[in-house]
């Protein structure tokens, strides 16, 4: 095959968009209320529909298939890449037959001169970010995790179930975590939302520190989608105090001795503040350079900056020293 399909502009536009529509959504919107293995075949065929009306460089290699049996044919494994041929696959690429050159079937991208430890898809993010196959991808990879999903995921919706949602969110509506949560700025239709997700998919209710975090979890898509609009806070130290509440109604232990502890804190942030010159009230306590953004939790200290978070097992701040199993991000308005 060569060339462009012969399509009126008009009827291109029309099948682009309704196949990128029903692509984007049938993943989130279908459930595993059918046989996934079919479900991924509908999905596939949709998505080589979007390519197809969308100008890719290479007709000839939109779909899986086609890319694949260019690395088949061409003896790919023969070169000893440590690039299987189903990466290059799954990132857009079929095999020149030449080397290791391989090209994307959207975007016409060419690479050669693979290294050990070079992740194809990594270098098509690098050397072509718009790409429109790399941006449609995403929703091919949540449909081939639920395709993918555990024996015990659930392949129907009763009644049943229905009326057992029902009585789980009319009881959370009314329960103190749902305004715990709301506090950190979500609508309690977001977090009901979110229960009723979890529930839809696997039949499991969150514990509420799997629901603080879950809804950390959606805070952060909603910023790296809105980076200018992040949701509202008045004052870190609010969310420190929202958090320890929430632990509190946790059955949590946070200490008995915070208050005095806060107030230790604030004193000896002051002397430091005194001795280098500049107030260190908002400094990650590891470092004491980088401004703090994270609250350990349980014990819901305001202690740590991004980067000393990523390695760190215990809360810093004075007098605690608690073990820390997650982490959150506070975010100033």
């Amino acid at each position: 095959m060569s060339g462009d399909i012969s399509l009126d502009p008009s009827l291109r536009q029309i099948l682009k968009d309704s196949a990128t529509e029903i692509s984007t959504k049938l993943a989130d919107r279908m459930r595993p209320l059918a046989d996934s293995t079919r479900l991924l075949d509908v999905y596939e065929a949709l998505t080589a529909m979007v390519y197809l009306t969308s100008s890719p460089s290479s007709l000839r290699f939109v779909t899986r298939k086609a890319r694949m049996d260019s690395f088949v044919i061409g003896n790919w494994d023969y070169l000893g890449k440590s690039q299987t041929k189903e990466d290059m696959v799954e990132s857009g690429f079929f095999y020149l037959m030449e080397e290791d050159h391989v090209k994307c079937f959207f975007c016409d991208l060419g690479l050669k001169d693979w290294d050990q430890g070079d992740h194809p898809e990594q270098e098509h993010v690098k050397f072509s970010p718009l790409c429109f196959f790399l941006k449609s991808s995403r929703g091919m990879e949540r449909l081939r995790a639920m395709s993918e999903r555990p024996p015990n995921y659930p392949t129907s919706y009763t009644r049943q179930d229905h009326n057992q949602l029902m009585k789980i969110l009319g009881d959370e509506l009314t329960s103190p975590q749902i305004d715990l949560v709301c506090r950190l700025g979500f609508s309690n239709t977001k977090v009901l939302l979110c229960i009723a997700r979890k529930f839809i998919r696997f039949r499991q209710k969150y514990t509420r520190q799997e629901l603080v975090v879950e809804m950390q979890k959606e805070w952060d898509r909603e910023m790296a989608d809105n980076p200018a609009d992040p949701p509202h806070f008045n004052d870190k130290h609010d969310l420190a105090a929202v958090l320890r509440e929430f632990y509190r109604h946790l059955g949590g232990r946070p200490p008995d001795h915070f208050e005095s502890n806060q107030q230790q804190q604030q004193q000896q942030q002051q002397q430091q503040g005194n001795q280098t010159g500049r107030g260190t009230g908002s400094r990650c306590r590891q470092c004491n350079t980088r401004d703090v953004e994270i609250v350990c939790l349980p014990c819901g200290h305001l202690s740590l900056c991004m980067q000393c978070s990523r390695t760190a097992r215990t809360c810093p701040a004075i007098n605690c020293g608690q073990n820390a199993d997650n982490f959150v991000r506070a975010f100033v308005s």
